[in-house]
């Protein structure tokens, strides 16, 4: 995998100074995500449909200045346009951005509403919406009721910590999620710092293992992407990486990007999911 630099920082959503290196991870997930989707809308669409959703449940504003580079919006409606926009594909995206701040949401807004394949020519395979307020609400009470039954999809989280309000953690709504019919084939997606879970867990033993987490969503399988290491071989000390659940069976084509089944020796896992103690 390639190596790149990571500074470190604890600014708001979205605009940390390592964001071009999450950013850049985040392209490489998704442009292999959406390649999968087209395969399997076009090899499986009596069952999976020919639509997928994607749905982006921490937005942001869409755009990072202090590192000039986009925002995961950006990155998703770029990704989707270039394979499915005017390239003879059947597969059609429907895209939601959620955001709770209302001037990050108004920055949003503009920022996909002002691309000119929607303003102007009016895009025919992809359709963005943003919504502003609480995502896990908006996710069961505005987007949920308007899925079909059986459809492809991809849920992206990027809260900053774990927290999506001040009740529900990350996890707590993807279990809720992954339990109902509609997101049955719905992949979950999440943005995870492994250090600052595990300070957490040490100093406060507020929450459980993150193995124990994950077994709570119903998903078949979690891989695991490596930890980033930079040109002196030094390992993020954040220890970012992602996660992500699913219930294809098929994962070897993730092990070009670095993912792993979080069981194999491989894999990262063991060391965003154990303590230094228990390590030992």
């Amino acid at each position: 995998m390639a190596k790149h630099n990571h500074g470190i920082s604890a600014l708001k959503q979205g605009q940390s100074t390592f964001t071009i290196d999450k950013q850049y991870g985040l392209d490489r997930v998704l442009a292999q995500w959406f390649s999968i989707a087209e395969k399997v809308t076009s090899k499986h669409h009596q069952w999976a449909g020919r639509d997928i959703h994607y749905i982006d449940m921490n937005a942001g504003t869409g755009y990072n200045y202090e590192v000039d580079c986009e925002g995961s919006p950006l990155i998703a409606l770029r990704l989707a346009l270039d394979k499915f926009e005017n390239t003879g594909k059947d597969t059609r995206v429907k895209a939601w951005f959620l955001e709770r701040n209302k001037l990050n949401f108004q920055e949003l807004c503009e920022r996909v509403y002002e691309r000119e394949i929607f303003k102007v020519f009016g895009a025919k395979r992809i359709d963005p919406t943003c919504l502003n307020g609480d995502s896990s609400k908006l996710l069961f009470d505005t987007i949920e009721p308007t899925l079909p039954q059986k459809q492809f999809g991809l849920i992206y989280f990027d809260p900053n910590g774990i927290k999506m309000n001040s009740t529900e953690s990350v996890f707590g709504v993807a279990d809720q999620l992954s339990s109902m019919e509609k997101f049955k084939y719905t992949d979950i997606l999440i943005r995870f710092a492994g250090t600052n879970y595990k300070r957490v867990r040490t100093v406060h033993s507020k929450y459980p293992p993150l193995i124990d987490q994950l077994s709570k969503i119903n998903k078949k399988q979690w891989i695991c992407r490596q930890i980033h290491i930079n040109e002196k071989g030094q390992r993020d000390p954040n220890q970012w990486t992602f996660l992500f659940g699913t219930n294809w069976s098929d994962y070897r084509a993730w092990e070009s990007e670095g993912f792993y089944k979080i069981e194999d020796p491989r894999s990262d896992f063991h060391i965003i999911n154990s303590t230094k103690s228990e390590m030992v």
